[in-house]
């Protein structure tokens, strides 16, 4: 929680990047492993540019996918991240990375944002979603190889 605004994220995203390198912490895996990121991705200027920003900050030179899941099903409120892990799991059961839906002109260039529907196999998504009052939550989910 940064409580910086009621509606707005905190310009920086420094709670954000907590909580995503958090997850990333608890699940044993560098940024260089993620195949996926299933953004907030709410299609606003101010959430959009901060998370974009994150990304390329905690990522670096590391180019995962990045998918936006509420460009198709809208922003569910307290239920998004709940639907968008379901989604993010038969995604990665299928293969399969949605494009992001009217995405025309990406905030950042140098990140590789899904324009294209495509068949991808990944085994690590970071899902990242940050809600109203400052609440900050990214989960990883990872393929199980039957030893850890």
């Amino acid at each position: 929680m940064d409580g910086f605004s009621m509606t707005a994220p905190d310009p920086e995203g420094r709670w954000g990047e907590g909580a995503v390198r958090a997850a990333l912490k608890e699940a044993d895996l560098l940024p260089s492993q993620i195949d996926v990121v299933s953004a907030h991705g709410t299609g606003t200027p101010l959430n959009d540019d901060m998370e974009a920003n994150l990304i390329a900050r905690v990522f670096g030179e590391h180019k995962p996918f990045i998918v936006a899941l509420k460009s198709w099903i809208g922003h569910l409120a307290a239920a998004c991240g709940a639907v968008e892990l379901a989604i993010s799991l038969a995604c990665m059961e299928n293969h399969y990375l949605p494009a992001i839906r009217n995405l025309r002109g990406p905030c950042r260039s140098d990140l590789n944002f899904v324009r294209e529907e495509r068949n991808q196999a990944c085994s690590a998504v970071l899902l990242e979603n940050f809600g109203f009052g400052g609440q900050n939550s990214a989960l990883v989910v990872k393929t199980w190889n039957g030893s850890s």
